[in-house]
């Protein structure tokens, strides 16, 4: 049971003698009264302290006969009900209306509550409740004008008794607000009444940032225009005035909603792999100026106040690009869109043997979805595929189908051949004549059309006569079943009859029917529009060019070359194509006249873009070679430069030994730099002078450890805008100023748009440089060996003890030759051959093997793999290290960290089992441990060494450092406040280390 401090036994007795005496013996201790008599009888035990507490009784009569209780257990409880009453506080003003009074009882025991409340010295609520340790109550009462004063008293069941007593005052004045939620820059009404005097009100935005303080010193109207609404939040008005004849204070709360509200779209949802996205950015609400911010889920983002992004995907995928806005207070608002990018994918298709385009050739293309298609009248499909590996099935009716394998990470062609069953084929193609009409009348330069169909693919010829034999006109090879075909001819004028012959891949030929027309000396007919027939036109010129451009010179093949000019008109033809699929396919959509004809201009403008930039032809004018190597001060002067725009921390540290690693580097490299001024014809423009740099980089060192800077003078170049990068650089400055990562041919490319003197190649210097300055000197426990004497300590050996040392250490040298026998260490070193890249490909293996063993905590492990890429790390060239030395320390700082845990573990252990002096053996390991962390490291474990240390404190393990000097009381509490605080825990502790 319960009891307050005073423990009162009741009890009745009964015997046939006298009662000598009675005994209360409460915990061990005797309360004794003599002379008792028989009946009910009461013996009290005074003052007992709170908590549990045992007690039983025992009698005995005059004769000695003795009577004892059972133990029993009662649980003192000295301490009354805790009332806490949060609502309302005491003399507080509150408005008429609806309440709640809240309040809290804290009590070990059931406890009996009463609540009073009395208007103007009236009780006008009184409510009985019962609580065992109830927690926070809430009592809901409509009050009326008045004083008010509320009384809870609680009495548990052992009597202990508490009470709290509340006076407030209710008045009728009204706070009112027109709504009950705003948007941005819409004003805020407020209803005060009646008119107070000397009142003052102030209006807080709640979080701080940007606070709204208008005061009034004296309110003059009953209502209150806020305009100041740019901000969106929780806002708290607050009125202070003597009302009453007494001061009074009205809250009231209202939101203003972020009604900012951006917009972000594009003019599709699917885009080709490296084809320009163009986002739209807008935005409603708030106060302008707009700012956006917009990342582009591929890892990319930008700010901007413009209303055009353009973007272009490298990669294939579905990507979240987010736009958040941000007006001019700083308001923001996001949305998300999805837009997909993938690679496209142009399928021809030709006969095995002849290489004749194939039509209506089915195409299906697998993975984890199928896509399907059938090839067009020239033999094409195309598809937009996702990055990864597909199977191709290539099927025609009188074919053998084709399957091929190919993976897909970029736009690219495939050409599949399908192998014909042969049958004896006797039929010869059907042709049907299209234009010009017979008996027309036509200008000089004609266009002669028509159908042509069979089974398979022809050539066909036109022939004309005007006396005489039929002669050849022109012709042309691959043409497709069932397309139309145009020849373009001139013709002196007269009159003529003409036909077309067509042959299929059998032999059999075909005749159309004869037409005649007459050829006027003077212009009859003018095109009136560009027709399909046309962009079929360019498609042949391009064809041509590709011909043409794999024939050419010397000299000219080898800029054909390098500007990939054939790729170049290939992905040309490919994007006409879509053009044209996307001119045809404009009546299916559902889409208004205006915005079809907005559509339809964009196309056309897209198709003048490509036509614009097919070349005709080129014409190497002047080309000039050469091999320089920089003299120490030209690759001093350049580090410094870069340096100076780069500016990184590493660099300002260490600007000499930038220099002299750069010096180092390019001992190593040979770069030769060529200059070629080409002349290039276009189709659609004039023609224009170019001048091809290539820059070629020979270097022992691994490629992705270095980069190459080019400085090009402002009188050749006068800014980035005027070089169209083959290779992809970053624009270091734009006067220029441009890097390059050296890929693994060690090639880059620029064209310079105008003609340049070959003789000032010179002048575009060049400086191969390291990535980072860093210290090499990677400090790394060892784990097996750094740890000899902790763990001999952990194990019970005595460090000082020679013999059992030795033995230990042969013990562990065992073990590392087991372990390096089964990881096949020796076996795999002695396969390490001396060419670097081997080395380093064998290098990142291991490191492999030993990020698994640190994410399995296996640091044994790790460290053994450590030892190993250390062997090979050192016998790296200088330039090769950089790839490499990331990762090479955050393993070595991985396993320090697992050796600091794991020492700081084994100083509990010992420290719990009474062993001081191995738990400060152990604690001086930790010290020297900590000294080989980074300081990345060390951040990590500032707080917990902290926590360490004075828990070793505590545990006796360490003395308790003297009384800290005054300078190392500012840095502490410099630490308490500055924003670098991790930084400044890990300062004092390595002190106290």
């Amino acid at each position: 049971g319960y009891s307050n401090p005073n423990l009162n036994v009741n009890f009745t007795i009964i015997d046939d003698s006298p009662i000598a005496s009675c005994c209360l013996v409460v915990d061990g201790e005797s309360n004794c009264v003599d002379a008792i008599e028989n009946g009910e009888n009461t013996i009290t035990a005074q003052s007992l302290s709170d908590g549990q507490h045992t007690w039983q009784l025992n009698c005995s009569d005059v004769w000695g006969n003795e009577e004892i209780t059972p133990e029993y257990a009662v649980t003192v409880v000295s301490q009354a009900p805790l009332i806490k009453l949060g609502s309302p506080a005491e003399g507080e003003f509150l408005l008429e209306g609806g309440r709640n009074i809240i309040f809290t009882v804290n009590s070990s025991l059931s406890t009996n509550c009463t609540m009073t409340i009395a208007r103007n010295g009236e009780t006008t609520y009184s409510n009985l409740f019962v609580s065992a340790g109830l927690g926070p109550q809430s009592q809901g009462f409509t009050l009326g004008h008045g004083n008010y004063t509320i009384n809870i008293t609680c009495t548990d069941q052992v009597s202990n008794r508490a009470n709290i007593t509340r006076n407030f005052r209710v008045s009728n004045i009204s706070l009112s607000l027109n709504k009950e939620g705003y948007e941005l820059n819409e004003p805020v009404v407020i209803t005060v009444s009646p008119l107070l005097s000397k009142a003052n009100l102030t209006i807080t935005r709640q979080d701080l940032l940007n606070n709204v303080q208008p005061t009034f010193s004296e309110i003059t109207s009953e209502l209150i225009n806020f305009t100041k609404t740019q901000f969106a939040g929780e806002y708290v008005i607050n009125i202070s005035a003597f009302y009453d004849h007494q001061q009074i204070n009205l809250v009231k709360l209202f939101s203003i909603s972020n009604s900012l509200s951006p917009r972000l779209t594009t003019e599709k949802s699917v885009y080709d792999t490296w084809e320009g996205v163009l986002f739209t950015l807008n935005a409603s609400g708030g106060t302008e100026p707009y700012s956006f911010d917009l990342s582009f889920g591929d890892g990319a983002n930008t700010t901007t106040t413009e209303s055009y992004v353009s973007h272009a995907y490298e990669r294939s995928g579905s990507f979240e690009v987010r736009l958040s806005v941000k007006d001019k207070y700083g308001n923001v608002n996001s949305i998300v869109k999805s837009v997909k990018a993938l690679n496209p994918l142009l399928i021809i298709t030709r006969e095995n043997g002849t290489d004749a385009l194939l039509n209506s050739t089915g195409i299906e293309v697998s993975a984890s979805s199928i896509e399907f298609a059938y090839t067009n009248s020239s033999g094409l499909a195309d598809l937009k595929l996702r990055e990864g590996w597909y199977n191709l099935t290539a099927t025609k009716s009188g074919y053998l189908s084709n399957r091929v394998e190919f993976y897909i990470n970029k736009s690219m062609s495939i050409t599949v051949y399908l192998t014909k069953i042969t049958d004896q084929d006797t039929t010869p193609p059907g042709i049907t004549l299209t234009s010009p009409d017979n008996n027309a009348q036509q200008n000089t330069s004609l266009r002669f059309s028509f159908r042509a169909s069979d089974n398979s693919v022809m050539s066909c010829t036109l022939q004309t006569k005007s006396t005489g034999d039929w002669t050849d006109a022109t012709g042309a090879k691959d043409i497709a079943s069932g397309s139309e075909t145009s020849f373009d001819l001139t013709l002196n004028p007269g009159t003529y009859t003409w036909r077309v012959k067509c042959s299929d891949a059998a032999g059999n030929t075909g005749y159309s029917g004869e037409r005649t027309l007459t050829v006027a000396a003077t212009e009859l007919v003018e095109l009136a529009q560009i027709d399909s027939s046309q962009d079929s036109e360019i498609l042949r010129r391009v064809d041509e060019l590709i011909t043409h451009f794999s024939t050419i010179g010397e000299a000219e093949g080898e800029v054909v070359d390098e500007l990939d000019i054939s790729n170049q008109l290939d992905r040309y033809k490919f994007r006409i194509q879509t053009i044209q699929r996307d001119l045809n396919s404009l009546e299916d959509r559902q889409l208004s006249d205006d915005e079809r004809e907005r559509e339809r201009s964009r196309i056309l403008t897209q198709l003048e873009e490509v036509k614009q930039e097919i070349p005709s032809d080129i014409r190497v004018l002047q080309k000039k070679e050469l091999t320089a190597y920089p003299t120490r001060e030209e690759i001093n002067n350049l580090s410094a430069e870069y340096a100076a725009i780069v500016n990184t921390s590493s660099l300002r540290r260490n600007p000499k030994a930038f220099a002299d690693r750069n010096n180092q580097l390019q001992n190593m490299v040979t770069i030769t730099a060529k200059v070629i001024v080409v002349e290039v014809s276009y189709l659609f423009r004039e023609t224009e002078t170019i001048s091809l740099v290539i820059k070629r980089i020979k270097t022992d060192a691994d490629p992705g450890s270095a980069s190459l800077v080019d400085f090009i003078p402002k009188d050749i170049a006068q800014d980035a805008d005027e070089i169209k990068f083959i290779t992809e650089p970053r624009i270091l400055k734009k006067d220029p100023v441009v890097e390059f990562d050296l890929k693994d041919d060690g090639t880059i490319k620029y064209v310079i748009k105008k003609a340049i003197d070959p003789e000032r190649i010179s002048e575009l210097k060049s400086l191969a440089v390291v990535k980072d300055i860093k210290d090499r000197n990677i400090a790394i426990t060892g784990w097996p060996i750094a740890t000899i004497a902790t763990t001999a300590s952990i194990l019970g050996l005595d460090p000082n003890d020679r013999r059992q040392v030795s033995l230990f250490i042969l013990v562990i040298l065992l073990v590392l030759g087991y372990i390096m026998y089964q990881f096949a260490i020796p076996h795999r070193l002695s396969e390490l051959v001396l060419k670097s890249k081997k080395k380093m490909a064998a290098l990142r293996q291991i490191a492999i093997k030993a990020e698994e063993a640190v994410n399995d905590k296996n640091w044994e492990k790790a460290s053994m793999f450590y030892i190993e890429m250390k062997l090979i790390y050192e016998t790296l060239p200088e330039t090769h290290r950089d790839a490499m030395y990331e990762r090479l320390a955050k393993i070595a700082d991985s396993v320090n960290f697992g050796f600091v845990e794991q020492t700081a573990k084994a100083i509990e252990h010992e420290a719990a089992e009474g062993n001081m002096e191995k738990a400060r053996q152990l604690y001086a390991e930790l010290a020297d441990a900590y000294e080989r962390l980074t300081p990345e490291y060390k951040k990590k474990i500032a707080k917990w060494g902290m926590d360490i240390y004075w828990k070793l404190q505590r545990e006796g393990v360490i003395d308790k450092l003297p009384e800290a000097s005054q300078e190392a009381k500012a840095e502490k509490e410099a630490a308490r406040t500055d924003s670098n605080t991790s930084l400044q825990l890990v300062s004092i502790w390595k002190r106290k280390l």
